[in-house]
Protein backbone atom coordinates (compact mmCIF):
# COMPACT_ATOMS: atom_id res chain seq x y z
CA UNK A 1 0.00 0.00 0.00
CA UNK A 2 1.52 3.38 -1.09
CA UNK A 3 2.50 6.03 1.82
CA UNK A 4 -0.21 8.29 0.92
CA UNK A 5 -2.98 5.45 0.99
CA UNK A 6 -1.85 4.35 4.30
CA UNK A 7 -1.75 8.51 5.53
CA UNK A 8 -5.35 8.33 4.58
CA UNK A 9 -6.47 5.28 6.29
CA UNK A 10 -5.39 6.21 9.56
CA UNK A 11 -6.60 9.53 9.21
CA UNK A 12 -9.92 8.36 8.88
CA UNK A 13 -9.37 6.10 11.39
CA UNK A 14 -8.93 8.66 13.68
CA UNK A 15 -11.44 10.67 12.58
CA UNK A 16 -13.86 7.71 13.49
CA UNK A 17 -12.37 7.26 16.74
CA UNK A 18 -12.91 10.81 17.50
CA UNK A 19 -16.67 10.96 16.22
CA UNK A 20 -17.52 7.74 18.30
CA UNK A 21 -15.76 9.72 21.04
CA UNK A 22 -18.04 12.96 20.80
CA UNK A 23 -21.16 11.17 19.58
CA UNK A 24 -21.64 8.36 22.01
CA UNK A 25 -24.51 10.32 23.20
CA UNK A 26 -25.75 12.83 20.15
CA UNK A 27 -26.93 10.22 17.37
CA UNK A 28 -27.68 13.20 14.86
CA UNK A 29 -27.20 15.50 17.60
CA UNK A 30 -26.74 18.55 15.62
CA UNK A 31 -29.79 18.39 13.73
CA UNK A 32 -31.95 19.18 17.08
CA UNK A 33 -32.97 21.84 19.04
CA UNK A 34 -34.72 20.87 23.08
CA UNK A 35 -35.56 22.92 25.81
CA UNK A 36 -37.47 21.24 28.69
CA UNK A 37 -39.14 23.14 31.00
CA UNK A 38 -40.42 21.89 34.78
CA UNK A 39 -43.08 24.27 35.60
CA UNK A 40 -44.10 23.58 39.28
CA UNK A 41 -46.81 24.84 42.09
CA UNK A 42 -45.73 25.29 45.61
CA UNK A 43 -48.07 22.24 46.21
CA UNK A 44 -45.22 20.20 44.26
CA UNK A 45 -47.65 19.52 41.40
CA UNK A 46 -47.20 20.91 38.04
CA UNK A 47 -45.66 19.77 34.43
CA UNK A 48 -42.76 18.91 31.97
CA UNK A 49 -42.79 20.57 28.85
CA UNK A 50 -40.39 19.50 26.27
CA UNK A 51 -39.79 21.35 23.28
CA UNK A 52 -38.56 19.62 20.26
CA UNK A 53 -37.54 20.83 17.09
CA UNK A 54 -35.19 18.86 14.58
CA UNK A 55 -33.52 20.72 11.50
CA UNK A 56 -35.87 20.16 7.44
CA UNK A 57 -33.58 18.82 6.29
CA UNK A 58 -32.77 15.88 8.31
CA UNK A 59 -36.63 15.71 8.88
CA UNK A 60 -37.02 14.69 4.80
CA UNK A 61 -33.99 12.54 5.30
CA UNK A 62 -35.91 10.58 7.23
CA UNK A 63 -38.63 10.70 5.86
CA UNK A 64 -36.97 9.18 2.88
CA UNK A 65 -35.40 6.84 4.38
CA UNK A 66 -38.79 5.69 6.45
CA UNK A 67 -40.70 5.40 2.69
CA UNK A 68 -37.27 3.34 1.42
CA UNK A 69 -38.23 1.33 4.25
CA UNK A 70 -42.26 0.89 3.52
CA UNK A 71 -43.48 3.31 5.98
CA UNK A 72 -44.89 5.95 3.62
CA UNK A 73 -46.29 7.91 6.65
CA UNK A 74 -43.14 9.23 8.56
CA UNK A 75 -44.16 11.51 11.76
CA UNK A 76 -41.95 12.21 14.69
CA UNK A 77 -44.63 12.92 16.69
CA UNK A 78 -45.11 9.01 18.03
CA UNK A 79 -47.79 9.23 20.82
CA UNK A 80 -47.11 5.63 22.01
CA UNK A 81 -43.17 6.85 22.42
CA UNK A 82 -44.07 9.86 23.81
CA UNK A 83 -46.34 8.46 26.43
CA UNK A 84 -43.71 5.58 27.40
CA UNK A 85 -41.45 8.61 28.76
CA UNK A 86 -43.73 9.05 31.35
CA UNK A 87 -43.21 6.08 33.53
CA UNK A 88 -39.03 6.90 33.35
CA UNK A 89 -39.64 10.35 34.95
CA UNK A 90 -41.25 8.62 37.92
CA UNK A 91 -44.35 7.72 39.87
CA UNK A 92 -47.42 10.32 39.39
CA UNK A 93 -46.21 11.03 35.79
CA UNK A 94 -48.75 11.01 33.04
CA UNK A 95 -48.40 11.93 29.17
CA UNK A 96 -51.33 14.67 28.96
CA UNK A 97 -50.92 15.78 24.97
CA UNK A 98 -48.23 16.50 22.32
CA UNK A 99 -48.80 19.30 19.46
CA UNK A 100 -46.78 20.20 16.45
CA UNK A 101 -44.09 22.44 16.05
CA UNK A 102 -42.39 24.30 13.28
CA UNK A 103 -40.53 27.17 12.17
CA UNK A 104 -38.31 28.46 9.77
CA UNK A 105 -35.02 26.36 10.87
CA UNK A 106 -36.65 22.47 11.74
CA UNK A 107 -40.02 21.26 12.97
CA UNK A 108 -41.00 18.63 15.76
CA UNK A 109 -43.62 19.11 18.75
CA UNK A 110 -44.11 20.25 22.04
CA UNK A 111 -44.88 17.11 24.57
CA UNK A 112 -46.12 17.99 27.84
CA UNK A 113 -46.03 15.77 30.90
CA UNK A 114 -48.24 16.53 34.34
CA UNK A 115 -46.28 15.09 37.92
CA UNK A 116 -48.65 15.36 40.97
CA UNK A 117 -45.08 15.19 43.59
CA UNK A 118 -41.98 16.52 42.35
CA UNK A 119 -40.67 14.50 44.99
CA UNK A 120 -41.03 11.69 42.63
CA UNK A 121 -39.84 13.08 39.77
CA UNK A 122 -37.01 12.81 37.71
CA UNK A 123 -36.01 14.46 34.56
CA UNK A 124 -33.35 13.32 31.65
CA UNK A 125 -31.34 16.27 30.43
CA UNK A 126 -29.82 14.03 27.64
CA UNK A 127 -31.49 14.53 24.01
CA UNK A 128 -30.34 11.19 23.45
CA UNK A 129 -33.87 9.46 24.53
CA UNK A 130 -35.64 11.95 21.70
CA UNK A 131 -34.28 11.48 18.50
CA UNK A 132 -36.37 9.17 16.75
CA UNK A 133 -34.18 6.60 15.91
CA UNK A 134 -33.91 2.83 16.60
CA UNK A 135 -30.46 1.48 18.05
CA UNK A 136 -29.15 -0.97 19.87
CA UNK A 137 -27.08 0.93 22.05
CA UNK A 138 -28.81 2.42 25.18
CA UNK A 139 -29.03 6.11 25.59
CA UNK A 140 -27.37 7.47 28.63
CA UNK A 141 -29.77 9.38 30.82
CA UNK A 142 -28.53 12.19 33.34
CA UNK A 143 -31.42 12.60 36.22
CA UNK A 144 -32.76 16.18 37.68
CA UNK A 145 -34.58 14.73 40.80
CA UNK A 146 -35.84 16.93 43.38
CA UNK A 147 -37.10 17.06 47.05
CA UNK A 148 -39.61 19.84 48.26
CA UNK A 149 -40.14 20.78 51.80
CA UNK A 150 -43.30 22.27 52.97
CA UNK A 151 -43.39 25.26 54.72
CA UNK A 152 -43.40 28.87 54.91
CA UNK A 153 -41.69 29.70 52.16
CA UNK A 154 -41.38 26.35 50.31
CA UNK A 155 -37.88 25.24 49.56
CA UNK A 156 -37.55 23.09 46.19
CA UNK A 157 -34.04 21.52 45.95
CA UNK A 158 -32.62 20.83 42.61
CA UNK A 159 -30.50 17.87 42.15
CA UNK A 160 -28.31 18.43 38.90
CA UNK A 161 -26.37 14.91 37.38
CA UNK A 162 -22.85 14.91 37.34
CA UNK A 163 -20.11 13.96 35.06
CA UNK A 164 -17.63 11.29 35.12
CA UNK A 165 -14.33 12.17 35.17
CA UNK A 166 -13.57 14.05 31.60
CA UNK A 167 -11.31 11.99 29.80
CA UNK A 168 -7.74 13.93 29.25
CA UNK A 169 -6.99 14.88 25.55
CA UNK A 170 -5.79 11.92 23.20
CA UNK A 171 -1.56 11.97 23.17
CA UNK A 172 -2.09 12.86 20.05
CA UNK A 173 -4.28 16.05 19.41
CA UNK A 174 -6.08 15.81 16.86
CA UNK A 175 -5.87 17.69 13.59
CA UNK A 176 -8.00 20.78 12.41
CA UNK A 177 -9.43 18.88 9.46
CA UNK A 178 -10.15 15.86 12.23
CA UNK A 179 -12.21 18.62 14.74
CA UNK A 180 -13.86 20.32 11.44
CA UNK A 181 -15.56 16.88 10.60
CA UNK A 182 -16.82 16.16 14.01
CA UNK A 183 -17.71 19.62 14.53
CA UNK A 184 -20.23 19.15 11.79
CA UNK A 185 -22.10 17.50 14.00
CA UNK A 186 -22.73 19.39 16.92
CA UNK A 187 -23.90 22.37 14.28
CA UNK A 188 -26.99 24.12 15.46
CA UNK A 189 -27.38 22.20 18.31
CA UNK A 190 -29.20 23.27 21.44
CA UNK A 191 -29.92 22.23 24.97
CA UNK A 192 -31.94 24.08 27.49
CA UNK A 193 -33.32 23.09 30.51
CA UNK A 194 -35.46 25.09 33.04
CA UNK A 195 -37.38 25.59 36.30
CA UNK A 196 -40.88 27.89 36.21
CA UNK A 197 -42.35 28.64 39.45
CA UNK A 198 -46.02 29.01 38.93
CA UNK A 199 -46.40 30.94 41.67
CA UNK A 200 -43.41 33.46 43.50
CA UNK A 201 -40.06 32.72 43.20
CA UNK A 202 -39.32 34.41 46.15
CA UNK A 203 -35.49 34.00 45.80
CA UNK A 204 -32.80 31.06 44.82
CA UNK A 205 -28.99 30.68 44.92
CA UNK A 206 -28.92 29.54 41.20
CA UNK A 207 -26.62 31.57 39.03
CA UNK A 208 -28.94 32.38 36.02
CA UNK A 209 -32.79 33.44 37.34
CA UNK A 210 -35.11 35.62 35.53
CA UNK A 211 -38.62 36.48 37.04
CA UNK A 212 -39.85 32.99 38.35
CA UNK A 213 -37.78 30.74 36.20
CA UNK A 214 -34.39 29.70 36.84
CA UNK A 215 -31.86 28.85 34.04
CA UNK A 216 -29.88 25.40 34.63
CA UNK A 217 -28.65 24.68 31.26
CA UNK A 218 -28.32 27.06 27.82
CA UNK A 219 -25.64 25.28 25.54
CA UNK A 220 -26.17 26.39 22.06
CA UNK A 221 -22.92 24.53 20.49
CA UNK A 222 -22.41 26.95 17.47
CA UNK A 223 -20.84 29.26 20.54
CA UNK A 224 -18.51 26.35 21.60
CA UNK A 225 -17.57 25.81 17.96
CA UNK A 226 -17.53 29.13 17.18
CA UNK A 227 -14.81 29.92 20.49
CA UNK A 228 -11.78 28.01 19.00
CA UNK A 229 -10.67 26.79 22.44
CA UNK A 230 -13.67 25.69 23.20
CA UNK A 231 -13.94 24.01 20.29
CA UNK A 232 -10.74 22.29 20.94
CA UNK A 233 -11.05 21.14 24.36
CA UNK A 234 -15.08 19.65 24.12
CA UNK A 235 -14.09 17.62 20.50
CA UNK A 236 -10.85 16.74 21.88
CA UNK A 237 -11.95 15.42 25.62
CA UNK A 238 -14.09 12.47 24.30
CA UNK A 239 -16.71 13.90 26.32
CA UNK A 240 -19.42 11.09 26.66
CA UNK A 241 -22.15 13.24 28.42
CA UNK A 242 -23.59 16.19 28.32
CA UNK A 243 -22.90 16.61 32.37
CA UNK A 244 -18.84 16.84 30.84
CA UNK A 245 -19.05 19.35 27.94
CA UNK A 246 -20.88 21.47 30.63
CA UNK A 247 -18.46 20.97 32.75
CA UNK A 248 -15.83 22.27 30.58
CA UNK A 249 -17.66 24.97 28.94
CA UNK A 250 -18.96 26.30 32.52
CA UNK A 251 -16.53 29.09 33.29
CA UNK A 252 -16.64 30.77 29.69
CA UNK A 253 -18.55 33.90 29.29
CA UNK A 254 -21.61 33.60 27.23
CA UNK A 255 -23.05 30.78 28.66
CA UNK A 256 -25.65 29.70 30.84
CA UNK A 257 -24.39 26.63 32.89
CA UNK A 258 -24.94 26.04 36.77
CA UNK A 259 -22.17 25.01 37.88
CA UNK A 260 -23.48 23.81 41.45
CA UNK A 261 -24.32 20.28 42.04
CA UNK A 262 -27.58 21.44 43.41
CA UNK A 263 -29.52 24.70 43.91
CA UNK A 264 -32.47 25.55 46.22
CA UNK A 265 -35.18 27.83 45.28
CA UNK A 266 -37.33 29.40 47.99
CA UNK A 267 -40.92 29.75 46.68
CA UNK A 268 -44.66 30.70 47.82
Amino acid sequence: MKATHVARAQRGRRIGLILVAVLLLFVLAGCLQIETTVRVRPNGSGEVVERFLMAHGIVEMLAGMAQMGGEPDFSLIDPQELQSRAALMGEGVSFSGVEPLSDSWGEGYVARYQFTDINSLRVNQNPGDSVPLDSDEPSVREFLTFSMQQGNPVTLEVRLPQPDEVQSEAETPPSEEELEAAAQFYRDMRVAVRIEVLGTLIDTDAQHSSGNTVTLLDLDFNRILDNPTLRRSVLSSQASSLSEVQQIARDAEGFDIEPRDRVLLRLR
